[in-house]
């Protein structure tokens, strides 16, 4: 039943002028659009978040999971101005903190886009320490921390933070993208094995998603799956068409370090382009 109400509301945001829609699916719709939608679709939830702002501009979470929407434009490689972006996600943030400093996830957040947006990494790790002091059981923020332990190649502490996180949602609607940020906490603590089941998972429910795909190319390279792990280079190619080992070293927030190396090395060997 869960599963066909939320449906509904993504149908509705993905068809309807946003005046026309109730707030509830107003937040419904962009947050599932956004982690499930490529092109149109996507830009879509810049539209539909702003209007719901507008229409509560003291709520603190709509806020937060639009400054989240700036990410993702970065880890989907389609932002063009990062400085510019980062600037309009950290006012999000800071809004939002602004009209209720209890809210964690507002926290969360605002250190998700420090992670990828500033490459601050360290920053990052402060801010979900404290959104984790204001509320233990955020789960977005036990989730993120375990993206910066797998950036700075921490992998057992990684995935405990990620298995922390999956037993505070268990039932989450976003449940595939908690499979793809669990997918790399996965690979830093070298289990292989199941950073692509928690891949292959989450792409059964987004298919486009370039991050997982990488994940997965990945972690069926350094199984020695290599026919498997080609494919998944293929269609991650159709996704981002100029993808290289330079840009992918170049564009991680913790930088060239050996973590990132061991893993460029394994989308090579999948097909992944030098230059």
């Amino acid at each position: 039943l869960s599963t066909a109400v939320i449906d509904a509301e993504v149908q509705s945001a993905r068809l309807r002028p946003p005046p026309t829609l109730e707030s509830y699916s107003l937040q419904i719709g962009g947050i599932q659009l956004m982690h499930r939608s490529t092109g149109a679709d996507f830009e879509r939830v810049r539209d539909i978040l702003e209007h719901l702002i507008a229409r509560h501009p003291r709520q603190a979470v709509p806020r937060a999971w639009l400054a989240k929407w700036y990410v993702l434009r970065v880890t989907r490689g389609i932002v063009r101005d990062i400085g510019a972006e980062a600037a309009i996600a950290l006012e999000h943030t800071r809004r939002a903190i602004d009209a209720d400093p209890a809210c964690s996830m507002a926290l969360a957040m605002q250190g998700f886009v420090q992670c990828h947006m500033l490459r601050d990494l360290d920053g990052a790790m402060a801010t979900l320490q404290q959104a984790l002091a204001v509320n233990p059981h955020d789960s977005l923020g036990w989730l993120f921390k375990g993206v910066v332990h797998s950036l700075w190649g921490e992998g057992q502490q990684a995935l405990d933070a990620v298995t922390e996180a999956r037993l505070l949602s268990p039932l989450d609607p976003l449940g595939h993208y908690y499979d793809a940020l669990s997918a790399p906490a996965a690979l830093a603590a070298g289990r292989y094995e199941l950073a692509a089941e928690w891949a292959q998972r989450s792409l059964r429910v987004n298919r486009s998603h370039s991050p997982t795909l990488r994940a997965l190319a990945i972690a069926l390279a350094q199984l020695d799956r290599l026919p498997e792990a080609r494919a998944v280079v293929q269609s991650l190619m159709v996704l981002e068409p100029g993808l290289t080992i330079s840009s992918y070293l170049e564009r991680s927030p913790a930088g060239a370090n050996e973590t990132r190396r061991l893993y460029a090395e394994a989308l090579h060997r999948a097909g992944v382009p030098i230059q």
